[in-house]
């Protein structure tokens, strides 16, 4: 089961907010680290950074996605009911997203136009890797608030439904539910 394009998009870029941090840190000037952000409460300023369109912009696409995501999984309403039939835990395959943190500390040359379009050609080849193998929902953030995925089949209406679900607590068979959908993910409510 896969999301649609934008949704998966919002997803993927959400998961890659702890990275876009340490880009933005990585590109705090010298200057800034020197004479320090906040001496007492009245004097503290914001940091100059060396490259802010690159560092500063995908910060903030990144924490935008991760809101509009979180809110999204946060305010589902609850629409549909099921039993559990089967349950299995999909294991993250965090390889996907580690990569990106090693390439992250071999100093991403920001001002390089070439480094920078090669690393959005990188993030590019892994969402496209990630949206067609169908693991995109995989997000590191998501682990971080305590949310699982699991492959379960439901009872729905005496049908029997295969799909991916998103819970905070363990999916168990023979168990009655209750949850929402976001595209083709369940979220259990």
């Amino acid at each position: 089961m896969k999301p649609k394009i934008g949704t998966a998009a919002i997803i993927f870029i959400s998961s890659y907010l702890p990275l876009a941090l340490i880009q933005l840190v990585q590109n705090i000037s010298d200057e800034s680290w020197k004479s320090g952000f906040c001496s007492n409460i009245r004097d503290c300023r914001i940091p100059d950074f060396n490259h802010s369109g690159h560092s500063l912009g995908l910060f903030l696409a990144a924490l935008i996605c991760t809101v509009i995501f979180m809110f999204a999984v946060r305010k589902a309403k609850k629409r549909f009911s099921g039993k559990v039939v089967s349950s299995k835990l999909i294991q993250s395959d965090f390889v996907n997203y580690s990569l990106p943190y090693i390439v992250s500390f071999m100093s991403l040359d920001m001002e390089s136009p070439q480094k920078i379009f090669g690393f959005y050609v990188f993030m590019g080849t892994l969402f496209w890797v990630n949206y067609k193998s169908g693991q995109l929902i995989l997000n590191p953030i998501l682990v971080a608030f305590d949310w699982k995925l699991y492959e379960v089949e439901l009872n729905i209406d005496n049908n029997i439904r295969t799909g991916q679900m998103l819970s905070q607590t363990k999916v168990i068979p023979e168990e009655a539910v209750e949850y929402a959908a976001i595209d083709e993910v369940w979220i259990r409510k």
